[in-house]
């Protein structure tokens, strides 16, 4: 199993942003602090970019992820993800 939080955006940058603030906020309000530490904690990108990722876990043997869309709107992010990386994840056969 695999948690990660996951953020998608045409704009790289942008993705990035949304996922220090989104992290930030939920880790005493200073998203700023966690600007280092982000490519640790989530996967952020475009869909390809976040897919890629995503598939090199599922490639490493995970079987099941738990995602956290980092959005303001949770709907709008996970409909994104859903529709826009998830089939594009791809893992080796058993």
């Amino acid at each position: 199993m695999c948690f990660v939080f996951v953020s998608v955006d045409d704009d790289p940058a942008e993705a990035r942003r949304k996922a220090v603030t989104f992290v930030g906020n939920a880790q005493a309000g200073d998203g700023a602090r966690f600007e280092a530490m982000i490519d640790h904690v989530a996967i952020v990108g475009t869909p390809e970019q976040v897919a890629a990722k995503l598939s090199a876990f599922a490639n490493a043997g995970a079987r099941h992820f738990v995602i956290t869309v980092c959005d303001t709107d949770a709907v709008r992010g996970a409909e994104r993800v859903m529709r826009d990386v998830v089939p594009e994840v791809h893992r080796a056969d058993p």
